[in-house]
């Protein structure tokens, strides 16, 4: 039987709501730009990372399903953006945002900048801090069970991003001073390229 909450409902266990966003979303959000302004070596061109309604929408849907594995049909689902990348985790139980971010963002010690290479996988971290990705969407599901990992009841974190990194075997981003290539008409936001 599966048991699947809301990220509203799950959000509630985090606080109230910030602004337009719970404070759920605001902490997804919060350690991404965290991390992105955080990389080694520094990035010229690192934009500051927005909340998307509609990539949470599809991160809540696919969360839903309860089924360990990536959603093939993210694509479809986002139609506001031309390609859709995607991070996913679980944990037997309830954890913040910030934890399942750092997750991610500690493949980093896989990933060799200066060749752009991995030892394993680094693809997580390297969709975390893709430069030119602007929108993310996270959700979360309670699951009894998580189908492909045998785990009940478990907790399935998804995140979208858009548009999505990984690309053409591509730097995650360009090494250089903070801000120092930002696109016309945005702002240095504390390292992070704004508008």
């Amino acid at each position: 039987m599966k048991t699947v909450f809301f990220a509203i409902t799950v959000a509630a266990c985090f606080g109230l709501e910030v602004g337009a966003l719970t404070q759920f979303e605001q902490q997804f959000l919060d350690a991404h730009n965290t991390k992105r302004r955080g990389v080694s070596p520094t990035a010229t061109n690192m934009r500051e990372l927005k909340w998307s309604a509609e990539l949470a929408s599809v991160a809540q849907n696919y969360a839903n399903k309860c089924i360990w594995g990536h959603n093939e049909n993210k694509y479809e689902e986002a139609p506001s953006f031309e390609r859709v990348g995607e991070n996913i985790a679980w944990r037997s139980g309830q954890t913040a945002p910030l934890d399942v971010v750092t997750n991610w963002d500690n493949e980093k010690n896989l990933f060799n900048y200066f060749s752009n290479s991995c030892t394993g996988d680094c693809s997580h971290y390297t969709q975390v801090v893709w430069a030119e990705t602007e929108y993310v969407g996270c959700a979360v599901a309670h699951c009894s069970p998580l189908e492909g990992v045998n785990w009940d009841p478990a907790y399935y974190y998804v995140c979208n991003y858009g548009e999505r990194g990984n690309m053409n075997g591509d730097r995650p981003y360009v090494n250089g001073s903070p801000c120092s290539q930002c696109p016309s008409g945005y702002t240095c936001n504390d390292k992070l390229c704004s508008s």
